[in-house]
């Protein structure tokens, strides 16, 4: 994660078949966008669009009734 850094040991795990990720050095965990918003500084809803845009994706948008 941004600014966690370990010189001698992984403290950096993910877990793909889950789809989760762990740092063990400052116990932050989540899911992939969660991952994407940590390392891109952006807040969740944000994070998704920007993920969607990169890959290609359309957004799936909800409309409200």
């Amino acid at each position: 994660m941004p600014g966690c850094r370990s010189s001698r040991k992984p403290s950096f795990s993910v877990n793909v078949a889950m789809g989760r990720y762990y740092c063990h050095r400052c116990r932050c965990h989540g899911h992939q966008i969660e991952l994407w918003a940590a390392a891109t500084g952006l807040p969740l809803h944000q994070a998704a669009i920007d993920l969607c845009t990169i890959l290609g994706r359309e957004v799936p948008w909800i409309e409200r009734w």
